[in-house]
């Protein structure tokens, strides 16, 4: 999930002034803005500088915060006569810090009292009061269920599945209400749906991961004829391994690294199902 995106022009401050100045400032704002509850941690840092050359650009990886700005910088001086094509691009990835269930119902509670207050829609109350079990006899009554319209068993939905559900629907897709008569099989499709495509961190793969591309890239050329196509899954491959990325991170920071192959050469589409087809993939070969 990206949660802002801003463009800076004709920067004269040295890169290091400009971010102990300005850029550190405003990412705390926004992260402290626009992700609250639950806490958010950095997780790494990466910058590409790039030209109006579609294959000469630079790209360099930083755990959290932690950005050499030496290094930043000698790079510009280093390309300092190409003037104005000169383009840098710094991408903050933060994580999600893992609450206990106490701690995360609190950080719930809060988030929905901040967005009533400030007039934004509580997606996150909706979605819990619709899967809230009401149901006499379940069990699972007081806590979050999912019926399943075949067979109207009741299936309890944990935390983690609660925060798939509400990060689909945040994505602004619908969620409607279950009815006693069965009539939810659109609901249910889309919690499932919902479950296998926003859990992007817990994608398992099984093989080295320095494998993973490379298995990646013969699956996507299989579903292909056009050879053009072919030779960029395989240059999207090669750049992945080169540059040490693991599949799984990519599927997490798609806008991110799709833009990095991108830059990197890779056709802007290819690049794009790159990234975003790793899940399709996956579920290809390790069916359930």
């Amino acid at each position: 999930m990206t949660l802002t995106g801003d463009t800076v022009e004709d920067i004269e401050a040295s890169p290091e002034t400009f971010w102990k100045n300005t850029l550190k400032t405003e990412l705390s704002d926004v992260v402290n803005e626009k992700a609250p509850e639950p806490h958010y941690k950095p997780e790494e840092t990466r910058i590409t500088i790039s030209t109006k050359r579609p294959k000469q650009s630079f790209q360099k990886r930083f755990g959290t915060l932690s950005i050499d700005w030496n290094i930043v910088e000698n790079k510009l001086r280093s390309w300092s006569h190409l003037g104005s094509s000169l383009h840098v691009e710094i991408s903050f990835i933060y994580k999600e810090i893992q609450l206990d269930t106490t701690n995360k119902l609190a950080a719930r509670d809060k988030l929905i009292a901040q967005q009533q207050a400030s007039g934004v829609r509580p997606v996150w109350k909706e979605v819990y009061e619709l899967f809230e079990c009401s149901n006499a006899v379940c069990p699972n009554r007081g806590f979050s269920c999912w019926r399943d319209p075949s067979n109207k068993r009741h299936v309890k939905l944990d935390s983690d599945t609660m925060d798939k559900l509400i990060d689909y629907a945040e994505e602004g897709n619908t969620l409607e209400k279950h009815d006693d008569d069965g009539g939810c099989g659109e609901s249910s499709a889309n919690a499932r749906n919902a479950t296998r495509r926003s859990g992007q961190a817990r994608l398992a793969f099984p093989m080295p991961v320095d494998e993973a591309p490379k298995s990646y890239c013969d699956w996507l050329c299989n579903q292909v004829t056009n050879k053009t196509w072919k030779d960029a899954y395989q240059l999207a491959c090669r750049v992945t391994l080169e540059k040490g990325y693991h599949l799984g991170r990519m599927y997490e920071a798609q806008a991110v690294d799709a833009k990095m192959l991108a830059t990197s050469g890779v056709l802007p589409g290819i690049a794009i199902q790159f990234v975003s087809r790793i899940g399709d993939w996956l579920d290809d070969i390790c069916p359930e």
